[in-house]
C-alpha cells in the first residue's frame, strides 16, 4: 500500500507541475469565471488577432450571431497590444501600461459578458499585474469594451506583458465564448 501511494504522488505533483507551466494554462484558468467553467473548458486559448465566438453546446438551426473578440489597437481595431496608456498619462498624469479588449457581434445580442486581464511574464511563471476587475457586462447590444485593465509603472524597468480576455454572448437561447491571448509587448514600465 505505502508502495503505491509513493509511486502516486510523484505522478500527480507531475500532472500539476505541467498544468502549471503549460504556456498560457495559468491564464486561461483565471480568465474565464467559475460559472463558465464548462464552457471555458471546451474554449481553447487563441493567440491571433481575432478570435470568433462559438456555441457551447449544439445548436442545429440557431442563427451565428458573428461576434469577435480582440485586443484593441489606438483607433479601435484588432492587433492591440499591451501599451503605455496616453490617455491615463495626458488626462491624469498617471504612467501606466494598459490592455484594450472588445467583443464585437454583427447581430444585437443578449448578455454580453468579457474579462481581461493583464499578464507580465516573470522569470519562471507570469503572474497576473491587473484585472480581472468586475467583469465588463451589457444586458443587450452589439458591441461590449472593456478599457479599465492598467497597472501604474513603478518605474522604468523594461518588462514584457501580454493580455487575456474571456468573452460571451447569448444570441437566441445559445451561449458563444471565446478565448484569446494577446502578443507579448516589451516597454519600460517596472510594476
Amino acid at each position: 500500500m505505502r508502495k503505491s501511494r509513493a509511486m502516486i504522488l510523484p505522478a500527480l505533483a507531475m500532472a500539476a507541475a505541467t498544468v502549471f507551466f503549460a504556456p498560457g494554462a495559468m491564464a486561461s484558468a483565471s480568465t474565464a469565471p467559475a460559472a463558465h467553467a464548462a464552457a471555458s473548458s471546451s474554449t481553447s486559448l487563441s493567440s491571433s488577432a481575432t478570435v470568433d465566438l462559438r456555441p457551447t453546446g449544439t445548436a442545429p438551426n440557431a442563427v451565428d450571431p458573428e461576434c469577435k473578440l480582440f485586443f484593441m489597437n489606438q483607433q479601435g481595431q484588432p492587433g492591440g497590444l499591451a501599451h503605455i496608456s496616453s490617455f491615463l498619462f495626458h488626462h491624469h498624469n498617471i504612467r501606466a501600461v494598459k490592455i484594450n479588449a472588445k467583443v464585437e457581434c454583427r447581430r444585437v445580442s443578449m448578455n454580453l459578458f468579457m474579462q481581461v486581464t493583464l499578464w507580465k511574464t516573470g522569470l519562471i511563471l507570469p503572474h497576473k499585474v491587473a484585472g480581472p476587475n468586475p467583469p465588463a457586462t451589457a444586458a443587450k447590444g452589439n458591441q461590449l469594451k472593456d478599457q479599465k485593465i492598467w497597472k501604474e509603472c513603478k518605474n522604468r524597468t523594461s518588462s514584457t506583458y501580454y493580455g487575456t480576455s474571456y468573452a460571451s454572448v447569448w444570441f437566441q437561447g445559445v451561449q458563444y465564448t471565446g478565448s484569446l491571448q494577446s502578443g507579448n509587448a516589451t516597454l519600460a514600465c517596472g510594476t
